[in-house]
């Protein structure tokens, strides 16, 4: 599923979350596993939607329930209002899913909080392998720190991007 340009509230996500439950019980009918019908779902791309904190919290929530535990890869490119807030709800989320492998937070507003918030999360995640945070001007190097140091623990995650941040070039490197 892509929507991309338009902005996505929280009524229109309810709606995405009823269709994917609704295509899963469609599937059910034609005796389809359930198993095999959640995985009909694998990418969501919700990139420049003027996503805000309050709908990212929910998308966090829904990444917890069980019809949601399908996705492979969520993007929400190109939404500067999700801030550290909305950071925050997501680690919650990823600190539950157990399918979520690769993850863009690419041009959004997260700073240094929200970036602690998801290292603290990948502590507890084994699945995510790419986390995207470029063009996230607000990432610093107490953010970036985080995320280096969460590596320590996690063996799973394969590439991290922090390009065009503010985050020093010593820890870039």
């Amino acid at each position: 599923i892509q929507i991309t340009g338009i902005k996505v509230d929280e009524d229109a996500l309810d709606k995405l979350d009823r269709y994917i439950m609704e295509l899963c019980d469609f599937l059910e009918i034609f005796r389809i596993e359930r198993c095999l019908a959640k995985g009909s779902i694998q990418s969501i791309t919700l990139a420049r939607c003027e996503l805000d904190d309050h709908v990212v919290s929910k998308i966090a929530k829904m990444l917890q329930s069980d019809q949601w535990q399908c996705l492979r890869s969520l993007s929400l490119d190109g939404n500067p209002s999700i801030s550290d807030e909305g950071a925050k709800s997501l680690a919650k989320g990823l600190a539950e899913n157990k399918t979520l492998e690769d993850l863009s937070l690419w041009g959004t507003g997260i700073g240094d909080e929200g970036a602690k918030a998801i290292a603290e999360s990948l502590k507890q995640n084994c699945t995510l392998r790419n986390l995207w945070l470029g063009e996230c001007e607000n990432i610093q190097d107490t953010g970036a720190q985080a995320l280096l140091t969460c590596l320590e623990s996690n063996k799973t995650l394969q590439q991290l991007a922090l390009v065009c941040t503010a985050v020093i070039r010593t820890i870039q490197d």
